[in-house]
């Protein structure tokens, strides 16, 4: 059903958020994020001829409110960088559309994987990869809405497959991040042995 990897997904990070981190301001931002985007999804704002999803907007701002924070170069390189991600999403899906049969797993698997891949490429800074994925793949969403516009279907902007794809992605960035910083962290350790065992 779509849409249950995007509520199991934030429903267990509010409830991360809210009982597991340590109490200060980025645990309760986190939660009211979450909870933001939580009710967001059930709400549809009429633009036009298209309808955009509440946690679309919830997500745009978040994103720009990170790259305002930015230097000039810095939000350059960001346009670029959200550019490059919104258009990996519209490829994908506009292949999808055109030739569906070469999708052999899930496609929210496959097109999270894509996304995180092309943002741990351009992005170092873990708050920028979020904001720059975040921009991108509503600019992608988007794109495809424009397109399939010509073609007179009506595509909601931030539906609840763009949710999952958009959950899944988060999960597997952050669950990256976590398995390499515990990698760094197992090193360190290991280095600590030896030397104890050498001194």
């Amino acid at each position: 059903m779509e849409g249950s990897i995007f509520y199991c997904l934030c429903w267990g990070g509010w409830i991360i958020a809210t009982f597991m981190m340590k109490k200060n301001t980025q645990r309760n931002l986190t939660a009211v994020f979450l909870l933001l985007l939580i009710m967001g999804a059930s709400a549809n704002i009429p633009l036009g001829v298209f309808h955009v999803n509440g946690s679309t907007v919830v997500l745009i701002v978040y994103g720009f409110c990170i790259l305002a924070k930015q230097t000039t170069w810095k939000i350059i390189y960001s346009v670029i960088s959200t550019t490059v991600v919104a258009m990996i999403y519209a490829t994908f899906h506009l292949i999808e559309l055109y030739d569906p049969v070469w999708i052999a797993i899930n496609r929210v698997v496959m097109l999270s994987g894509l996304l995180v891949y092309g943002v741990i490429l351009l992005v170092k800074e873990r708050q920028m990869r979020v904001a720059i994925l975040f921009i991108g793949i509503v600019q992608g969403e988007w794109f495809v809405a424009l397109v399939l516009k010509k073609f007179g279907f009506h595509n909601d902007i931030g539906s609840y497959a763009f949710l999952d794809v958009l959950s899944g992605s988060i999960a597997l960035m952050y669950s990256l991040y976590t398995l390499f910083k515990g990698f760094t962290y197992l090193e360190q350790f290991k280095q600590k042995q030896v030397r104890e065992r050498q001194g």
